[in-house]
């Protein structure tokens, strides 16, 4: 499939989105203003929720990965955990017309792919969340470090509804002095009252567990597209590519496949050896599959 179509069936369907509302935005609207068939648009999308669900997914994937740099600075630990909060209701205030039409319009029937997606987001989110808060507590409080987490996503989702919902009016920098100061004196209360954890250490385990087979099963997603797209530039190579070109290709798909196989993957490298490939236009599909795995955008 084309991913420039795929792109601007994407970009077309958001303005609309933003512009009217969910339910006033019909395939046909969306198909026109990305200058794109009727047809074409039901070859990338099955329908207007799934568009909405990657637009969605778009959005999650860029405050994951704000959120990620934030975890692994160098930072202290409340500014990590202030850092993470401000990240959150930043997102909630740029993109409040879209949680809104989320909550009012649209709903989601999800499909497998889509509740893999949502629960891998989650897992994410609260381990980061947990492990900036365990950083914050300190060694001696380790055992309350899900309850505490638990504790802090609870409140943002709660401010987040207020605000979309019942649209009050609160700084963000209220919010994320109050969920500090909650979190700076409620383990010495925790540990006074020998209040013994929700989460256990087995559930967290399991937690752990469920994240590493939803990374399993993204990293045979990566493969499959890695084997393809050895293939396809094998034949390009095959079928009288000039030397330097031919070079170029193999170095780009043998980088390419070791910052995707790397424990912590250079995205920058990844991203600029899925631009070497661009020329081959066999392979428009599979860099974008494997740019939404991977979460950078194409060049």
């Amino acid at each position: 499939m084309d991913d420039s179509k795929k792109k601007a069936i994407l970009e077309s369907a958001k303005s609309l989105f933003l512009g009217q509302g969910f339910n006033a935005t019909t395939i046909q609207a969306i198909a026109n203003a990305a200058g794109v068939s009727k047809g074409s648009v039901y070859l990338h999308f099955d329908s207007k929720k799934e568009i909405f669900f990657d637009l969605l997914m778009q959005l999650e994937e860029s405050i994951w990965q704000k959120v990620n740099r934030v975890c692994q600075s160098d930072a202290t630990a409340p500014k990590k955990l202030s850092g993470v909060l401000e990240i959150y209701f930043d997102f909630i205030q740029e993109n409040r017309l879209f949680g809104e039409m989320q909550i009012h319009e649209v709903g989601l029937a999800l499909s497998e792919e889509m509740l893999r997606s949502a629960q891998s987001l989650r897992i994410r989110w609260q381990e980061a969340i947990d492990s900036c808060v365990a950083e914050f507590i300190g060694a001696g409080y380790t055992q309350w470090r899900g309850d505490l987490g638990f504790a802090v996503t609870g409140l943002m989702e709660s401010f987040n509804a207020l605000m979309l919902v019942d649209k009050v009016q609160i700084s963000k920098q209220s919010v994320t002095d109050f969920i500090i100061l909650l979190i700076k004196t409620m383990p010495a209360a925790l540990k006074k009252a020998n209040f013994e954890p929700m989460f256990s250490p087995q559930y967290l385990s399991q937690r752990e567990q469920m994240m590493k087979d939803l990374t399993k099963l993204k990293q045979l997603e990566v493969e499959e597209i890695l084997s393809g797209i050895q293939k396809i530039v094998e034949s390009e190579i095959a079928s009288g590519a000039a030397p330097e070109q031919a070079g170029l290709l193999n170095e780009s798909v043998t980088l390419l496949a070791k910052e995707c196989r790397a424990k912590k993957p250079k995205l920058f490298i990844i991203q600029g050896m899925l631009a070497n490939l661009r020329t081959v236009t066999e392979l428009a599909s599979l860099r974008n599959q494997l740019a939404e795995l991977m979460g950078v955008k194409l060049v």
